[in-house]
């Protein structure tokens, strides 16, 4: 299992996570290849109905801004 992207289940709903914090998850090849196995694993699965891609930490990912209320 890759660490850096979880892939979770609830019910229809797909989670796939990047979970690398101190590097405001920042994807490095094996990351990415990762990442697009687990997006085709879930729009694979017709019990998948939706799809939630999200990161740990304060940052999504470098070069974005996230706000927090």
């Amino acid at each position: 299992m890759n660490d850096a992207v979880i892939v979770e289940r609830e019910g229809p709903v797909a989670r796939l996570v990047l979970n690398r914090p101190e590097k405001h998850n920042a994807l490095r090849f094996d990351d990415l290849d990762r990442l697009v196995e687990a997006l085709r694993d879930a729009e694979d699965d017709d019990d998948v109905k939706v799809i939630v891609l999200k990161g740990n930490g304060p940052s999504f990912v470098p070069g974005t801004i996230t706000t927090m209320p």
